[in-house]
């Protein structure tokens, strides 16, 4: 899937260990309880994505754009999302336990209820 225009797609309920979207376009895409396990996601734009349920361990998502995704309950443990961008995105009770989050942007995104357990949060842009 690297470098394609998935735009809108629906993945909802795969099993996506392993898969490669490097650089693919995945705005409005639909992962509902998708398993992208040992995922590359590197430069992926997830603009407006429903993520709810899905869950990316082990994957990595270096300068990924997130922005305004519903990430609810999202299972993002031991991610490399270094530079991401999580801005407006709700992780309303999302686990990112032991991410790499070194300069990722959380603006206006809702953390109530993350767990933020050893994540590595340096340099990283939040709301005033």
């Amino acid at each position: 899937f690297n470098d394609m225009n998935l735009r809108g797609l629906s993945f909802a309920l795969l099993r996506l260990p392993g898969s490669h979207f490097a650089s693919a376009t995945l705005d409005e895409c639909t992962f509902f309880r998708t398993h992208i396990t040992n995922a590359l996601l590197h430069r992926t734009d997830a603009r407006n994505a429903n993520f709810v349920h899905a869950k990316f361990d082990n994957s990595e998502m270096m300068d990924a754009d997130f922005s305004d995704s519903n990430m609810q309950k999202a299972l993002l443990g031991n991610v490399c999302c270094d530079g991401a961008t999580f801005d407006g995105c709700d992780l309303t009770g999302a686990s990112l336990a032991r991410a790499n989050a070194a300069s990722a942007s959380f603006r206006r995104a809702t953390l109530c209820g993350a767990s933020l357990k050893m994540v590595r949060l340096i340099r990283c842009a939040f709301d005033e």
